[in-house]
């Protein structure tokens, strides 16, 4: 319709069908995972069928099939249109677009314009409250970073460290070894079997040797309920594919350029596939944000990953001459002294 009406326009036309398999047909969480997936770029126009939304342009076509009127059959059966039907919807789409100077340059440099100072409300589907939180701690982080350290290459990780481990250890000094500073970001969410306090210490005091290293918290927006739920009920989850897209957008559209960060370290994965396709997904998506992926390879004992899940299972049955070839001294002293009691 867009080409045969303007046949001097040079514009694509592309379909994308998706079930949002609930009862509310506008479920903004889908419909930013399925946005997300499509390889849109600044000034597309995205065009859905529904009902009216706030905040969102409209375009009322429940007239059209008011008859009488001249284009026959409109419809199949409910919700599927006859090729007529098609065609006089896409025409009063067109209208709207011709309307609105969609062909116009200015207009399009205009819409540009407004995706660019899109608010972090709009753009990652995040309450005011979530968004202005998330403001705050961008500007903790860079305060950080001016006060710290303003050098070349600057890394960064993120761990749960549930508990921290020999393996931890040494991700952390590979990966340290390799640029000027590496930030460690701690999973701040508290679901998990060490208290997040807990494990931010440990992971001070395990690696307060390490000159070029800076521990801090993950906030809300690393790794948490807000962005990759999926991550705290793994073990349910190891045959379900996973969309991880959104946290790791965030990581590099709004996380990353506070701390100037260029590489991100992860931990090879042979056990978890959540975990697997989290890093696959950083290495999808990152680069985009100039971030390089470095994966390095798990230290094993025994012919085995050393992996926290291992030592929690040690735990069962207070394994402690397996548990402390696996954890630091510090570590072994702190699970001693909460598992003995």
């Amino acid at each position: 319709m867009l080409n045969q009406f303007s046949p001097n326009e040079e514009i694509i036309v592309q379909n994308y069908g998706f079930y949002i398999g609930n009862d509310n047909l506008f479920d903004s969480s889908e419909i930013i995972k399925i946005l997300n997936s499509l390889p849109t770029s600044t000034g597309d126009i995205v065009i859905m069928q529904g009902f009216k939304i706030p905040s969102i342009d409209f375009i009322e076509v429940i007239d059209i099939s008011n008859r009488p009127h001249n284009y026959g059959d409109l419809f199949f059966d409910e919700g599927h249109h006859t090729p007529e039907g098609n065609f006089a919807y896409a025409a009063r789409i067109f209208q709207h677009l011709q309307k609105n100077n969609f062909y116009n340059d200015k207009y399009i440099e205009q819409t540009k314009s407004q995706l660019e100072t899109r608010t972090l409300q709009n753009n990652l589907n995040l309450s005011a409250e979530v968004a202005e939180k998330l403001t705050e701690y961008k500007q903790t982080l860079t305060d950080f970073y001016n006060a710290n350290f303003p050098r070349p290459k600057i890394g960064s990780i993120v761990m749960n460290c549930n508990p921290f481990t020999l393996g931890h250890r040494y991700l952390i000094e590979t990966a340290a070894s390799q640029v000027d500073v590496l930030v460690v970001f701690v999973v701040q969410e508290d679901i998990s079997v060490f208290p997040f306090d807990d494990r931010l210490e440990l992971i001070d005091k395990e690696t307060a040797d390490i000159e070029n290293l800076a521990v801090i918290p993950s906030g809300q927006f690393i790794i948490s309920s807000l962005t990759f739920t999926e991550y705290f009920n793994k073990s349910e989850l190891q045959d379900r594919t996973i969309d991880c897209s959104i946290d790791v957008n965030l990581f590099g559209q709004e996380i990353a350029p506070c701390l100037d960060i260029k590489v991100r370290f992860v931990g090879e994965e042979p056990f978890d596939q959540v975990t697997r396709q989290y890093n696959e997904s950083m290495k999808a998506i990152l680069p985009r944000y100039g971030i390089e992926v470095i994966e390095i390879p798990r230290k094993e004992y025994g012919g085995e990953a050393i992996s926290a899940s291992r030592v929690r299972k040690l735990l069962e049955n207070k394994d402690w001459v397996e548990i402390e070839k696996l954890v630091p001294e510090t570590t072994l002293e702190y699970l001693k002294n909460k598992f003995e009691q």
